[in-house]
């Protein structure tokens, strides 16, 4: 193996397994390990990024479903063979926020779908009222995030399944943790406040198709901001 280079980060705060597997990929690149070979011990890489062998073997746990790392009991832990330049520069943390929002969206269109069906008055009255702070924030340019949060919430609330209700809230939870570390994406939110109203309004209208076009076009917000 490769002598180390000196310069490494202790891994900070947040979804801290992705972001330490997304470390051992850097490392992995920084000292020119290549495919087939060996890399540190989980002890090692415990020192080098001053955290604990759990979240170490976590990390492992990632790079090895993602194909990139193979531990050999009794023998070490390898770089997978037959991997290109490319695949070591892969930020899986992002690789993760997009599986789980492609998941999220399915779901939650899923409810909308149901809603479009058989909305109650009451209830459609209280999605346009919880739709009013984030237009007003809007029209002083700021994203209010947590009215975001509350209008897609006042949605899920209406629908009558509540186990699909309860994955599409633990996926938003999951979508937190991460987006805290995407600032352009918040930006990006901004304009997707008009497209709040049109789905209202489909919702109101009964029209499925138009909530189909409208809640993925939100969704390629979310997604090409994250690409960038």
């Amino acid at each position: 193996m490769p002598a180390e280079t000196t310069e490494t980060k202790p891994v900070r705060n947040g979804v801290l397994y992705m972001r330490l597997a997304d470390e051992i990929l850097a490392y992995i690149r920084d000292n020119h390990i290549q495919s087939g070979e060996r890399i540190p011990s989980e002890r090692r890489l415990a020192e080098l990024f001053s955290t604990s062998r759990t979240s170490v073997r976590e990390a492992v746990r990632v790079l090895q479903n993602k194909n990139i790392l193979e531990v050999q009991i009794g023998n070490g832990m390898f770089v997978k063979s037959g991997l290109t330049e490319g695949t070591i520069h892969i930020q899986l943390w992002k690789i993760d926020y997009m599986e789980i929002l492609e998941l999220k969206t399915l779901l939650e269109y899923s409810i909308i779908a149901k809603l479009c069906e058989y909305i109650s008055p009451a209830d459609l009255h209280a999605i346009e009222q919880s739709l009013a702070p984030l237009e007003k924030a809007y029209e002083k340019g700021v994203f209010d995030q947590k009215a975001d949060y509350r209008f897609h919430q006042k949605i899920r609330s209406c629908c009558r399944n509540l186990t699909l209700v309860q994955l599409v809230d633990n996926l938003v939870i999951k979508l937190d943790e991460y987006s805290k570390q995407m600032e352009v994406q918040r930006r990006a939110w901004y304009h997707t406040v008009p497209l709040h109203r049109e789905l209202y309004k489909a919702i109101r209208d009964h029209d499925v198709e138009r909530a189909h076009t409208v809640f993925y076009e939100i969704f390629e917000i979310d997604k090409r901001a994250l690409e960038e």
